[in-house]
């Protein structure tokens, strides 16, 4: 059985997800809604909570806007699954993490995301594979993970707070377990609502760096080391300007820290003036 973990703010499922869920998985199944009424848990601990609820020796965590367009998904998960190496699927994933605070997709031909995106311009509609890949992390907009992993694993608690990065972290585990991940090319969904950054995300991606600093960069794909360093310097340069914007400068000495590391003094410095001069040129 999948037992199908959802938090949300909003008192019930709607009927068009619930219809859409139940029409489609084609293998038995449960609910297990986490009714998060005023932020009273963090997405760490409404998911933990699922899983010690959960039924199911198939744990499927998704948000509470995602609609399913494939029939028999669930036996398509099942049989995913079975394989004992593998200890977890998505819909959407990357085959490389970077050392630096960042955005999980990549790009660069190492996103592996099969997925209809709503927008307020129309549907994008993104199919990068064609077969099953190996990935090293999941987004959190849908992904299952085996209920016995979680004898080893569990969504952090004591290292975040709020809702982001709980996708990537659990993606660690396993990883950090043996286990492999893999992204599924004949699921298709659509996920009504996009993500975004704010402070809270900021912060948490400082936090998921520092305790994984010691296991990043990781890669399933072979990685040139010029591309490696391009995409640190991309990193850097985008989590510095999110620094800015949300005015948290108390993370410029462990943003300097992670920059030492990745690219030498000289170019923290060239950084820090681009910063400067666009800080003053739009001081607001």
């Amino acid at each position: 059985m999948i037992s199908v973990i959802i938090c949300s703010q909003y008192s019930d499922l709607s009927k068009e997800v619930k219809n859409s869920l139940s029409s489609t998985i084609g293998c038995s199944y449960e609910i297990v809604y986490i009714f998060n009424e005023n932020n009273k848990y963090s997405i760490f601990e409404a998911y933990q909570l699922g899983v010690r609820q959960a039924k199911g020796d198939i744990l499927c965590f998704m948000h509470n806007d995602v609609l399913f367009y494939s029939q028999n998904w669930g036996q398509i998960v099942e049989q995913v699954l079975a394989d004992n190496s593998v200890g977890g699927c998505a819909v959407a994933g990357v085959q490389y993490l970077r050392c630096s605070p960042a955005y999980y997709p990549v790009g660069h031909g190492m996103n592996r995301i099969n997925l209809i995106q709503s927008t307020s311009n129309g549907d994008l509609f993104w199919h990068d594979y064609d077969q099953i890949s190996e990935i090293v992390a999941f987004d959190g907009l849908w992904f299952c993970i085996k209920k016995d992993c979680f004898r080893k694993i569990c969504f952090d608690t004591k290292t975040y707070s709020g809702f982001h990065f709980y996708d990537i972290d659990i993606s660690l585990q396993l990883y950090e377990q043996g286990y492999r991940i893999v992204s599924i090319p004949n699921i298709q969904i659509k996920h009504l609502s996009g993500g975004y950054t704010n402070e809270s995300w900021l912060r948490s991606s400082f936090a998921f760096a520092r305790k994984w600093e010691n296991c990043l960069p990781i890669a399933c794909v072979p990685m040139e080391e010029t591309m490696a360093n391009k995409l640190e310097l991309s990193a850097l340069y985008s989590s510095l300007k999110l620094i800015h914007r949300y005015k948290a400068f108390d993370l410029l000495p462990q943003w300097t820290t992670f920059a030492k590391h990745i690219c030498g003094k000289s170019l923290i410095i060239s950084l820090l003036k681009i910063l400067y001069n666009h800080y003053e040129k739009n001081p607001n």
